[in-house]
């Protein structure tokens, strides 16, 4: 009987060895394909924003030109979240933490969104508390994808009403005798859109699955909250989302920083 066992666990133990190559195998092979992909989209956008410019183009000409362009960025989202996903199933994705002004990326994000949100008749407010501090040292890049994941979607699933994005600073005392000035930032980006259903609410953080409204949208590739997900978890934080079906939806999620 012990023989037997131990002959079962050993298969066991081979099969998940070989599970596991065969994840990191595909996903390695996705992140350099989806690379591969990029080269040759930027050169498809490049040139018809190039196009774009000529003053001889016809009223038409023009539409289809917009249309190949907006269509080219739509791809080149979708090919991004795949590399992304990719890079942290292969265990690629790594911090890279500097000092950066927060009050600039936050209105940065709230420019990138402002006419999106202007052309449903949204309201888009982006509030923080006086503690906040404004300069930081995180991960820049990966904090404002994370933020630009949520304002989307609450953009994108928003009919009526606005979008509210909040931060709030605290210092944490036992971690700066530690290490410094180290604190939390909290963040909250509220709707007023559709909500989520009680069914979908634990699934939407999984990768490739969307709400029912995702769905009815059509758009994106079910991996914009695993990533973000990811990310937070990265950044020392948790992820998280209180929503009712028809009452909008919050998200929240914190963080640790230094004030640099």
């Amino acid at each position: 009987d012990i023989t037997a066992r131990k002959h079962n666990e050993e298969e066991l133990f081979r099969a998940k060895e070989a599970a596991e190559t065969a994840n990191r195998s595909k996903s390695i092979f996705l992140a350099n394909m989806s690379h591969e992909l990029r080269t040759p989209l930027n050169a498809i956008l490049g040139f018809s924003a190039l196009m774009n410019r000529d003053p001889q183009l016809t009223a038409e000409q023009r539409e289809s030109l917009t249309t190949i362009n907006r269509s080219g960025q739509h791809l080149l989202t979708l090919i991004n979240d795949v590399l992304e996903m990719s890079k942290i199933e292969a265990g690629r994705t790594t911090l890279f933490n500097q000092n950066f002004d927060l009050f600039r990326m936050l209105h940065t994000v709230e420019d990138l969104f402002a006419l999106k949100a202007g052309e449903k008749g949204l309201t888009l407010l982006v509030e923080h508390s006086p503690e906040v501090p404004q300069y930081l040292h995180a991960d820049e890049s990966k904090l404002r994808q994370v933020l630009m994941n949520l304002v989307s979607n609450a953009i994108k699933f928003t009919p009526e009403g606005g979008v509210t994005l909040r931060i709030k600073f605290r210092e944490e005392s036992s971690a700066r005798e530690e290490s410094g000035d180290v604190g939390r930032l909290f963040f909250e980006v509220e709707d007023t859109g559709i909500g989520i259903p009680e069914a979908d609410r634990d699934r939407i953080f999984e990768p490739f699955i969307q709400s029912t409204g995702g769905h009815k949208a059509q758009e994106g590739t079910g991996l914009g909250l695993a990533i973000s997900r990811q990310f937070v978890e990265m950044m020392g934080g948790k992820l998280s989302v209180v929503s009712e079906a028809g009452r909008g939806s919050l998200f929240k999620f914190d963080i640790v920083v230094a004030p640099a």
